[in-house]
């Protein structure tokens, strides 16, 4: 399927790439009429998924690789960021790329892009078509995607590798390589904040690694959870010096943490023994009440419904390792990346 640009005029600083640089190889959107069989068994060969419970809804597959994806704000378009710097929005139905967001600062010095967000909606910050983008060498990005225009650059003096929003504020914080989380007001465009530890010996208030994912906690204004390379989740609160409790064990090398908008539950995936694993934690004391396993292939983003009671067993249980509870997960649509292809699918 042949590609068009934006025909929204762009500013003069906006810099377009070479046709030849980047392209579609293939673009595939579902089609009714259409049998899919042999779509799904290149699915599952290539990327090493179940999918005998999946449908492809749309899959596009490019010579760059797509390291992070993201839907717009009204969802009409899909954000994916590739390695040679460039963000790309392709429309969702059709698979059609419409924008790239690039500009002096990416020509003059590529960099992978390595996470993507809009700020939540609601009454007070209604749709504006911006989505902020941060980037291996450090720089932070708001884009409005519609005129392909930078609208401002954070630039951090390290290698940033996640963005999390505030659910109500004008706020977000950034993580990367220096173990700190960064904490800023948009409006403003100030930086308010550094979360990192004590370095008192012995005591574990802050990451010791790189931190590749943040969240704040939808029930508090103040709280916010983030994780690494350190196998710690810690806990924070602006109105504290340093963490304040963490959960260890999970070792976390992408955007892998959720909150349940109850406060109650964490979401997150951990890298072990080759497989990628989701993992519920309940929040009050730190217990994992299940886990979902998959394949390598990097699933960003997951819907969490309603846990089961737990199993009525006859083994004593234990406090350091209390028995395990299932799952039960409602998942309408994924997005999945895989090296240099983006695949939407949805359980039947």
């Amino acid at each position: 399927m042949a590609t068009t640009e934006s025909e929204h005029p762009e500013p003069p600083s906006v810099k377009r790439f070479s046709p030849t640089k980047f392209r579609v190889i293939h673009t595939y959107v579902r089609n009714p009429d259409r049998e899919v069989d042999n779509l799904l068994a290149e699915v599952a060969v290539t990327e090493g998924l179940q999918v005998s419970n999946f449908i492809v809804a749309s899959a596009i597959e490019t010579n760059r690789e797509a390291l992070c994806i993201h839907y717009n704000q009204e969802l009409d378009q899909l954000a994916a960021g590739y390695t040679d710097g460039v963000v790309r929005l392709f429309k969702a139905n059709t698979m059609e790329l419409v924008h790239s967001l690039t500009d002096d600062d990416i020509v003059a010095s590529p960099a992978p892009v390595t996470n993507i967000k809009h700020r939540p909606l609601s009454k007070n910050y209604p749709i504006t078509d911006t989505i902020v983008c941060t980037y291996a060498n450090g720089c932070v990005k708001c884009w409005n995607y519609n005129f392909s225009q930078c609208l401002y650059t954070i630039k951090e003096k390290r290698q940033t590798y996640g963005i999390a929003y505030h659910p109500r504020l004008p706020k977000f914080v950034t993580c990367g390589d220096d173990c700190k989380v960064y904490l800023y007001d948009e409006e403003n465009r100030v930086q308010e904040r550094i979360f990192s530890g004590s370095n008192t010996p012995g005591v574990l208030d802050g990451h010791t690694s790189r931190v590749f994912a943040a969240c704040f906690n939808p029930r508090s204004n103040h709280e916010l959870i983030t994780g690494g390379w350190d196998n710690v989740i810690q806990f924070w609160d602006a109105r504290q010096p340093f963490a304040i409790r963490h959960i260890a064990g999970i070792h976390i090398c992408g955007d892998g943490l959720d909150i349940h908008p109850k406060g109650t539950e964490i979401l997150t995936y951990t890298f072990a023994a080759k497989l990628y694993c989701g993992i519920l934690i309940e929040v009050r004391n730190n217990h994992a009440l299940g886990t979902i396993n998959k394949l390598p292939g990097a699933v960003y983003s997951i819907a969490v419904g309603p846990t089961k009671k737990p199993r009525e067993t006859t083994q004593k249980k234990s406090k350091q390792a209390p028995a395990k509870m299932d799952v039960s997960l409602n998942i309408p649509k994924i997005a999945i990346k895989y090296l240099a292809t983006l695949r939407y699918v949805k359980l039947k």
